[in-house]
């Protein structure tokens, strides 16, 4: 399990290596660019090492947290889903 915020914080600092300790390794990210899902931490990683160079003033506007409950009092590691289940984010 990794701390709330982890993932954010890691993709804010552009570390790669501590973003992708933040993955499931069972990871299925879904693009709204692509048709097929990108499968597996080792193929999220390099989609996102490919991103941080892309995005240079990548920044976040703003983030959805979970308010279920919880046998942890902190959240699984991102798996590229939203909490209801689709895709994360548009790409603009």
């Amino acid at each position: 399990m990794t701390a709330r915020g982890t993932f954010r914080n890691a993709v804010e600092a552009k570390d790669l290596a501590a973003i992708t300790s933040a993955l499931d390794p069972g990871i299925e990210f879904h693009s709204p660019v692509m048709v097929k899902p990108y499968l597996g931490r080792d193929s999220v990683t390099a989609l996102l090492g490919v991103l941080l160079e892309v995005f240079e003033d990548f920044r976040y506007t703003d983030e959805l947290v979970g308010t279920g409950p919880s046998s942890s009092p902190h959240p699984p590691p991102f798996n590229g889903r939203t909490p209801l289940g689709g895709p994360v984010g548009d790409v603009a």
